[in-house]
């Protein structure tokens, strides 16, 4: 068997399975994130339709808005209809209830199409503009539907699905969770550091510390010293988060109580939206920095002038060996801002990257 066929097979099998798992499920009990980052990926389809003598400046501006409000369009928008569907009293139809395990089977296909390609489209459009395309890919990259489709916007769909679960993710837990999760981490964190301090700092615990090395026998005394400061240290460690647990517990349980309250709680999901899409903003922000910077050399801009004033005789082999590595690398990267362009919001980044490593 071909090892072309074996992957269709299997790629027919999960469809099927995932057919049956959505009709049995039903599409009023599933996640509607498929059909929200389709609509969302829609929207910025549309900006390939910007006039092409458009400033880059322009370009970016309105790339990245259109960006935003398409995706928190879309988490509204599905909001609103869920909570319209679990606000309905009466009793469903009979042709609603069959239509119900139509769209859930629908809905559960979406799901696996859709993740298939975020996970495949930034490998192919990489295959396609960064490196000479593997030869059994044949004409696929010289398609219409690559060429026109798939291969212009398939990194903004991997960006849209990034910024869609995080945003979510961060209306759904709030500002004042994340927040709660940080300083609990923080001070868990300054209590470990607080009771190996008092263990070793404070005599009433370095002297419970010793007496417990005393008395453990059979061992080297350093070593019996050591396990004392370590009980010590654990025991003073457990005391101080258990009371952190119960001074968490009275913080979320307030925070619930918040959020409960209409306008609190909204508050705090739109604080949690924004916290979490500014987080992945910079994380993004970060990639493209470093793929223009690779893309153009001037991550190794540097390095070279380094190397340029290396005037030991020992080194030149190395440096030579170090230069030709360099240059091999940027063989590889040099297309890296050709994989970017696929995507008006992709580029949008791109060019904004790019003046930042210009300066």
């Amino acid at each position: 068997m071909q090892p072309s066929t074996i992957v269709i097979l299997i790629v027919c099998i999960l469809a099927l399975a995932s057919l049956l798992y959505g009709v049995l499920r039903k599409f009023s009990r599933m996640g509607w994130a498929a059909w929200q980052i389709l609509f969302a990926w829609c929207i910025t389809m549309t900006l390939d339709w910007l006039p092409e003598d458009a400033s880059d400046g322009g370009r970016m501006a309105v790339g990245l808005a259109v960006f935003f409000g398409a995706v928190v369009g879309t988490l509204a928008l599905g909001g609103a209809v869920r909570l319209a569907m679990l606000k309905r009293k009466t009793p469903a139809h009979p042709a609603w209830r069959f239509f119900d395990r139509v769209l859930g089977g629908i809905t559960a296909l979406l799901d696996y199409a859709v993740m298939a390609l975020v996970v495949a489209g930034p490998v192919l459009t990489f295959c396609a503009t960064a490196i000479t395309p593997p030869s059994f890919f044949g004409n696929f990259f010289e398609s219409g539907l690559w060429t026109n489709f798939l291969g212009k916007f398939a990194l903004d769909l991997f960006l849209i699905t990034i910024f869609f679960f995080a945003m979510r993710a961060g209306w759904r837990v709030g500002f004042a969770r994340t927040l709660v999760i940080f300083i609990m981490m923080t001070l868990t964190l300054g209590c470990l550091v607080l009771a190996v301090f008092l263990t070793v700092a404070w005599g009433p615990m370095t002297k419970f510390a010793v007496s417990i090395g005393n008395a453990i026998s059979g061992i080297d005394s350093a070593i019996g010293l050591a396990i004392g400061y370590t009980v010590v240290t654990l025991l003073l460690f457990v005391v101080f988060f258990i009371l952190i647990c119960v001074l968490g517990y009275f913080i979320v349980k307030l925070i619930r109580h918040i959020r409960f309250h209409y306008f609190w709680g909204f508050l705090d999901g739109v604080l949690g939206l924004a916290m979490a899409f500014a987080i992945v903003l910079v994380g993004t922000f970060a990639f493209y920095y470093l793929a223009c910077a690779l893309s153009n050399g001037a991550i190794f801009t540097p390095i070279l002038s380094a190397l340029d004033n290396v005037n030991i005789e020992q080194a030149a082999q190395y440096v030579e060996q170090i230069r030709q590595l360099i240059q091999t690398v940027t063989e590889y990267t040099e297309g890296l801002q050709d994989w970017l362009k696929c995507g008006p919001v992709s580029d949008a980044f791109r060019i904004l990257c790019m003046r930042w490593v210009a300066v």
